[in-house]
């Protein structure tokens, strides 16, 4: 009896325990993601983040429609999200290219924004814009990355231009020659009738 006792204890310990290990699980559940781009999730704190710069920054403010769009939120948000999906396009393309941007490059990038307008201004700017400064370093991280890619296609294409380029044969050198400057032709020879010629006279 006393070891039917122990069992029972045992396997209600257990089962608090995973209780325990289970429970936190419903607590810690992650919110959905605002996009997922071949596998990578584009989180909603990035999401959000960006669209705070987007209300700030109305890109369509001011542009007459000659089409009905949707309401001014649906459409900042739809620009948001389709801008944040392509930065990480670039991103992914330059991830296959090992192209990456340093946090060195970056800091000095910021710093020399910095330099330029002046820290309180800076600052100003900022805040204007609706940027905070981890969105501000993921934007300008996002277009050195884009900038990085555009010169490595770009340098790839002249590298591919300057290989068709050696492997174009020469111009055949018949086509080459002026005209007039090759040997020259005569001619074919015709056959006349024989005809009677007339012998001077005596």
């Amino acid at each position: 009896m006393g070891v039917a006792l122990r069992l029972v204890v045992l396997l209600l310990v257990l089962g608090g325990a995973l209780s325990a290990c289970d429970a936190p699980a419903v607590g810690l559940a992650l919110s959905p993601p605002a996009a997922v781009v071949d596998g990578h999730e584009i989180s909603m704190k990035t999401y959000q983040a960006r669209l705070a710069v987007s209300r700030h920054r109305d890109p369509f403010a001011g542009i007459p429609e000659a089409i009905p769009s949707p309401a001014p939120t649906q459409r900042l948000e739809d620009f948001t999200i389709e801008q944040l999906v392509r930065e990480e396009i670039v991103r992914q393309e330059a991830e296959k290219r090992r192209l990456s941007v340093s946090d060195q490059a970056l800091k000095s990038r910021i710093d020399s924004l910095r330099a330029r307008a002046g820290a309180t201004a800076f600052s100003a700017a900022l805040s204007r814009n609706g940027f905070t400064d981890d969105s501000f370093r993921a934007y300008e991280r996002a277009l050195l990355t884009e900038v990085g890619l555009i010169q490595a296609m770009a340098r790839d294409r002249a590298g591919s231009a300057a290989r068709v380029g050696a492997m174009t044969p020469e111009p055949s050198r018949v086509a080459a020659i002026p005209a007039g400057s090759g040997p020259k032709r005569f001619p074919s020879p015709r056959w006349r009738r024989p005809c009677n010629h007339s012998k001077p006279g005596v």
